[in-house]
């Protein structure tokens, strides 16, 4: 039952870090990127470009059309099994159900408020959403290519830097040379945007 119980609450931390709503932030000038977001039936809208979209709806096919059905079978083989009151097997399928079943669920919502966005450099250099960024944060020897993207394309260790993290916020707007204080969790860390690509 314990691990049921942590997997439950561990699905229950990643939803509240994935319900943050984005908002799509381009400066006035910018008129390659603008994108008429009005119209999405009074909900926030989650920006994605077009590989993150299709990479989310491949996870969500999967997830309905594989997963779910394998998650069955795990079921219906454990209740076959006999007493399911203390079958290790039967809560850890309960316990991918769930998850499962939480994942389609946050990426049918993330997939209706989609809009889809492609990147083009700003014209004066700036940090826009999808910007590809050479960093030098204070605390690494070497400086590091990141990509700035929306909390829906975020993936941990893949080179992201996310627009509502406490440096992406930060890098909005920034040029080549300038130089951020950033207060994050971690401390507080200076990083200088060396070059955007």
């Amino acid at each position: 039952m314990t691990r049921y119980r942590s997997a439950d609450r561990a699905a229950s931390q990643e939803a509240n870090l994935e319900a943050k709503p984005y908002t799509y932030k381009l400066d006035k000038s910018d008129t390659k990127n603008k994108t008429d977001i009005s119209n999405k039936k009074g909900q926030t809208p989650t920006c994605v470009n077009p590989e993150s979209f299709k990479q989310l709806e491949h996870e969500l096919h999967e997830l309905i059309t594989v997963r779910r059905i394998e998650v069955s079978q795990r079921l219906m083989e454990a209740r076959r099994d006999g007493d399911i009151s203390e079958s290790a097997e039967y809560e850890d399928a309960k316990a991918e159900q769930s998850w499962v079943e939480w994942r389609i669920n946050a990426l049918q919502t993330i997939l209706a408020r989609a809009v889809v966005y492609t990147h083009a450099p700003l014209a004066d250099g700036r940090v826009s959403l999808g910007s590809k960024i050479l960093l030098q944060l204070d605390d690494t020897p070497e400086p590091e290519e990141f990509t700035l993207v929306s909390s829906a394309e975020y993936r941990v260790g893949t080179g992201h830097i996310c627009d509502d993290s406490p440096i992406g916020s930060v890098l909005i707007g920034k040029r080549a040379t300038e130089a951020v204080v950033v207060d994050t969790p971690g401390g507080v860390c200076t990083v200088t945007v060396l070059e955007v690509l």
